[in-house]
């Protein structure tokens, strides 16, 4: 057994009765300790104060904690609701910290919360492994009601000494970033990233993953399960974005133990940290690939080289939707389901020979309206026998016929509205919006979403609608959803594998199943997402945040299909002077090929004939590294504007987006 030491600190409390209910006042901070201090191999670990700031030193190049300090925030009921009350890890009245040959142990307990002290122990560990590698973690002892709201540790390091002329920090907000230290375009954009906790497994951060380098020296921070994990970033004084896992209690508690892997190397880019993330969902059996998928679902194999249509039925935003509201625009019929049949056929016979249809729009009262139950399809667009005709002559020319579909909005005026399936926060109000197309809506738990998509598919093969694959709406790119109606008091983790179980009976049935984007927690159930973009302000056009990279390419390219929107430059994530089609061939996905929004009538034979033509051949990038790990991305000159990938198959991409030319060799 490895010999411990123990340290013990005292601190000054002021006491105060009254009507026999004692309120201890702390002054946060007042308090001396010596440096506790463990190394092995050629790092050393040190934790310099009680409020959980460390140093690293490895080899001889030393990281410090910086910025934001470790915080606690409490749940504390006043009035019947809960609000929120934060404190420094030191303003615990116990503090003890232990070490053993490659641990050093905090445990924090009796916390002051309003007026009372806390059973509750939090025990802190920073454990040394092998060269470089470090792990913190958090867990609990002693929880009793819903006292935690969320924890911030550790602190964010940064190098103690460097250039900030060359350090940059690795952000996975959308398809990801770098943030070069005192970056200067797109300033605001940046500044906002520091100004709220983001979620994970959402568009604000893809991955669980962050990191920072400093010459060539730098750290991957891996979060080991981010299902009730944000991400929290602030700037230093040299304007170094620093960042940190903000943990999320899970129903009020921490209720598990919180890890962070975290890698410190002397050569180390981005590519690098990506990798570390890679590493970590293989170990955990995240990270299912594509051949898998199509072992599991051999219909999977039809995506493979095959352009994605986004196709529109109905839209239509009734008045009480913020979309109505800001635009102005109400209910339109696009296509009815004859006219797709006509416009397909004219592809077809102009040469796009097969393709994957994402179809929205097309249920009772048209795109994103009265879900989770949306059928009869559109009777203004054809109903039943419309789509079954439109379905089968997609199955006639090799189009695989997919639905835009969605359980999780759940709308008030929806047939099958019930309130007590509703998510509920803490204080038991109903999660609201208004913004999106069918107006008021609330959030169904999705741990009771299944029998509805059980029936919508069931409904649509009583009535031989023939359906090759289903997209099911924000699932990949949302957070799970926390509910604490105590008839369900379902998890984030629940809420997730939920999800999970309706894709992957889905699957069971032959179908593609996919959903909005590219969110870490939901990849493995995925054969293809519609967006993995890098992040642009705004979204649907702009300047990048950031320098981008393909930090979740990285991770999943030969995962999960991905299309990207190739017409013009800039555009939806693409940023602003940027062709889409050079960074769709970059990472060597799938093409989009004319939405509705282009009616093809708008187009010649000659034109649309040579836009096929060119879709075509970036499809045709995409079947050659399908199912290749992207093991490699690089700027090949100073201003950044020619890049390559490399793939785990060989095949190497070069683009140049000043002179809009690639090479695939």
């Amino acid at each position: 057994m490895p010999k411990e030491s123990l340290y013990l600190l005292n601190f000054r409390e002021i006491d105060i009765f009254f009507n026999n209910t004692i309120l201890i006042l702390i002054r946060k901070g007042i308090f001396v300790m010596k440096t506790i201090q463990i190394s092995k191999n050629n790092t050393i670990l040190k934790l310099l104060n009680n409020n959980l700031k460390y140093e690293v030193i490895h080899d001889g190049f030393s990281w410090i904690g910086q910025g934001r300090k470790p915080f606690v925030s409490f749940n504390v009921k006043m009035f019947g609701k809960y609000l929120s009350y934060r404190l420094p890890f030191s303003c615990a009245l116990s503090v003890k910290h232990k070490t053993t040959k490659n641990r050093i142990i905090s445990e924090y307990s009796k916390f002051p919360v309003g007026f009372r002290i806390l059973p509750l122990k939090l025990k802190v560990t920073a454990e040394l492994l092998s060269d470089g590698r470090i792990d913190f973690s958090v867990e609990s002892e002693n929880e009793n009601g819903m006292d935690i709201k969320a924890f911030f540790f550790p602190q964010p390091f940064n190098a103690k000494k460097y250039d900030p002329n060359d350090s940059y920090s690795v952000d996975p907000i959308r398809q990801g970033t770098l943030i070069y230290d005192n970056w200067q375009k797109n300033r605001k954009a940046i500044t906002l990233l520091t100004l709220y906790s983001r979620k994970i497994n959402t568009g604000d951060a893809y991955l669980g993953l962050f990191g920072r380098v400093c010459g060539k020296h730098g750290f991957s921070a891996v979060i080991d399960d981010s299902n009730d994990c944000t991400l929290l970033s602030c700037y230093n004084k040299k304007q170094a974005l620093l960042t940190s896992p903000k943990w999320c209690s899970q129903l009020g508690k921490v209720g598990y133990k919180r890890i962070l892997h975290m890698h410190f190397m002397r050569e180390c880019d981005y590519v690098k940290i990506a990798k570390d993330f890679r590493k970590n969902e293989e170990k955990h059996g995240r990270l299912v690939t594509i051949d898998e998928k199509i072992k599991a679902n051999p219909n999977v194999k039809k995506l493979i080289g095959a352009p994605i249509i986004h196709w529109r039925i109905m839209e239509n935003n009734v008045p009480e939707s913020g979309i109505y509201k800001k635009t102005k625009i109400g209910e339109v019929l696009h296509n009815t389901f004859e006219e797709t049949i006509e416009k397909f056929s004219r592809y077809k016979k102009l040469g796009l020979d097969r393709a994957y249809v994402h179809t929205d729009g097309w249920g009772k009262r048209g795109y994103d309206n009265l879900h989770p139950y949306i059928l009869p399809p559109n009777p203004k667009a054809g109903g039943y026998e419309g789509m079954k005709k439109l379905a089968d002559y997609c199955d006639a020319i090799g189009y695989e016929f997919g639905l835009h579909d969605q359980y999780r909005d759940y709308y008030l005026d929806s047939e099958v509205y019930d309130p007590d399936k509703c998510v509920c926060n803490i204080n038991m109000n109903k999660e609201y919006c208004d913004y999106w197309a069918g107006g008021p809506h609330n959030y169904l738990d999705s741990t009771l979403a299944k029998p509805f998509v059980e029936r919508t598919y069931r409904e649509l093969e009583e009535h031989g609608v023939k359906i090759k694959g289903t997209y099911l709406d924000v699932w990949g790119i949302m957070w799970g959803d926390e509910n604490y109606n105590p008839k369900y008091m379902t998890t984030r983790h629940q809420s997730i594998a939920a999800r999970g179980e309706c894709f992957d009976m889905l699957r069971k049935q032959g179908l593609i199943v996919s959903s909005e984007e590219i969110g870490c927690n939901m990849v493995q159930y995925l054969d293809l997402v519609h967006h993995a973009p890098y992040a642009v302000t705004p979204q649907d056009g702009g300047p990048a945040v950031g320098v981008p990279v393909p930090l979740t390419n990285l991770v999943y390219h030969d995962c999960v299909f991905v299309p990207w929107h190739t017409e013009g430059k800039g555009g939806w994530g693409i940023p602003e002077g940027d062709a889409g089609k050079l960074h769709c061939i970059l990472n060597g996905q799938s093409p989009y090929f004319n939405n509705s929004m282009a009616a093809s009538g708008e187009q010649s034979d000659e034109e649309l004939k040579q836009r096929i033509a060119e879709t075509l051949e970036i499809a045709k990038v995409n079947e050659l590294v399908y199912n290749a790990e992207m093991v490699n991305h690089n700027f090949l000159d100073k201003n950044r504007r020619i890049q390559q990938t490399e793939f785990s198959n060989g095949v190497k991409i070069t683009v140049d987006f000043d002179k809009d030319t690639y090479k695939v060799e």
